[in-house]
């Protein structure tokens, strides 16, 4: 016998009409629910994503709407402030001028402001006229501050460093003005004095639980009020500041502080009438760790419907295993003789078909047995149906025993014909079976008393071998077999004849 390719591949690809292997219901589900897993994770991550942006955006129009009136109510604190010195009038005489002051609201409207905290008038000398004090203020420390020679220089308005006083934490933030005597001449300095602890009670009034850090500092980065204050404050932090004032009027922006070097979403805005900037800004970390029950709560959406969909995909993979070997089990009985357990008359043709194509594909040859029981009708009707029926179940358990090879196919060809489809089998190979299939039933002695041919069950094979070319078709291969069985049984039946040989 001559060794062919086999080209086995899974049943499913000899059958037209079925999808091939990658395209399997049990793929496709696969792919589905990973597509579906993927598509639902990409969903609810930009949806995170989304969400996380529209918080972040609410956050910044929140802050920028904080600064906005932060600097006004700044703007109206320093104005209030400037009114009050405007009203100073010089005059040469001291005396005068202590009794003018005196005469005139002041220490009423220090009393009924509450973020004033005193007012202090001096002369040229540095000598205190005039002072209104909410509370005692330690005068040396005010005379010591450099804006005395400021104004002296001709600064008329100045802002200046906060003044802490001894033994507290009160911090001053001194508003101060040039006094002009005669022909525009240095005359003193009136000054009010703002109380930082206004300002602290009031941004923690307005911070959120402390969730905001407010701060107003001056145009050169020197802090004038904050709340809540950082534990420690970097180099150059005030610097860094002016630098960040400089570069636009207002702005909201992600930063890292100046101050303490955390990352900050930070709104902030220059006044537009004092040198001074107002910011409000919150801890980016804190804001990030708010929105982790957002996205746990999407990631656990994720997790439910990825092991929801793992679960079905393996449920319905399992049911399809099952139609499946159900399917397998009804292709295998539906071309499977129910009496012989060998292949049916359907499985046959099938065969034939197949083993015929790849035959004329690798030109080799491909060799039939037609196999008929001598005599059937008279075994039944010496022994009965029943035992006919086993009379055939021996003849094709020889079938079995003679033919080796897998790739060979037993058929039931129709009542008491059997037949051996033999691919890659030249005529001699398929002669030399035949007679094997004659020597193994002889063996069995399957008893048949009335026989005329022999006391046992005997068989007439038909043997027929072709090389299919494009000109002939597989039927032909048939025809010939059933020629051949023929004369075998002319001659005298129990033996086999090839196709144009003498029965044997």
């Amino acid at each position: 016998m001559i060794p062919i390719p086999r080209e086995r591949a899974s049943p499913s690809a000899k059958r037209p009409g079925v999808p091939p292997a990658w395209k399997t219901p049990q793929r496709l589900l696969i792919l589905f629910g990973s597509l579906a897993v993927m598509a639902v994770g990409g969903f609810l991550f930009e949806e995170t994503r989304k969400l996380e942006q529209r918080k972040l955006s609410a956050l910044e129009e929140n802050l920028a709407a904080e600064a906005t009136l932060l600097a006004e109510h700044a703007e109206l604190t320093f104005a209030t402030a400037t009114r009050l010195l405007m009203d100073i009038e010089w005059d040469s005489d001291p005396a005068r001028l202590r009794e003018s002051l005196a005469a005139q609201p002041f220490y009423q409207r220090i009393l009924r402001t509450p973020q004033f905290a005193g007012l202090m008038v001096t002369d040229a000398a540095d000598e205190v006229i005039f002072t209104a004090n909410r509370q005692p203020i330690q005068a040396w420390r005010v005379l010591a501050q450099p804006f005395f020679a400021a104004h002296r220089g001709g600064e008329f308005m100045r802002i200046g460093e906060p003044i802490v006083q001894t033994g507290t934490q009160r911090r001053l933030i001194p508003v101060s003005q040039r006094l002009n005597g005669p022909q525009g001449a240095f005359a003193g300095v009136a000054m009010v004095m703002l109380d930082s602890d206004y300002f602290h009670d009031f941004y923690d009034a307005v911070s959120r639980n402390h969730q905001y850090r407010i701060g107003m500092f001056h145009a050169d980065g020197t802090t004038l009020a904050m709340f809540p204050e950082p534990r420690e404050v970097l180099p150059g932090a005030r610097r860094d500041l002016a630098e960040l004032f400089a570069s636009r009027i207002a702005d909201v922006t992600l930063l890292t502080s100046p101050l303490d070097g955390t990352q900050r979403i930070a709104a902030y805005r220059n006044l537009a009438s004092f040198p001074l900037a107002v910011t409000v800004s919150r801890s980016y970390r804190q804001f990030r760790a708010e929105l982790g029950p957002d996205r746990w709560r999407n990631g656990i959406l994720w997790v439910i419907f990825a092991v929801g969909t793992l679960l079905s995909v393996m449920a319905i993979n399992g049911v399809l295993r099952a139609l499946q070997g159900a399917n397998r089990e009804l292709d295998r009985l539906a071309s499977t003789d129910a009496l012989l357990g060998i292949s049916n008359r359907r499985r046959f043709d099938d065969a034939l078909e197949t083993e015929w194509q790849r035959a004329q594909r690798y030109v080799q040859p491909l060799s039939l047995l037609l196999i008929d029981v001598d005599h059937f009708k008279r075994y039944n009707d010496r022994y009965g149906h029943p035992a006919g029926d086993v009379a055939l179940q021996q003849v094709a358990g020889v079938l079995g025993e003679a033919v080796a090879r897998s790739g060979d196919l037993i058929a039931r060809y129709g009542g008491e014909e059997l037949a051996v489809l033999l691919p890659g089998t030249p005529e001699v190979g398929a002669m030399e079976i035949a007679q094997r299939i004659h020597r193994r039933l002889g063996q069995r002695a399957v008893a048949f008393d009335d026989s005329p041919v022999a006391g046992y069950l005997t068989v007439s094979i038909g043997v027929a071998t072709l090389t299919p070319r494009r000109d002939n078709a597989a039927e032909e291969l048939v025809k010939r077999a059933d020629e051949a069985l023929y004369r075998a049984k002319a001659a005298g039946r129990n033996r086999s004849a090839g196709p144009d040989d003498i029965p044997s």
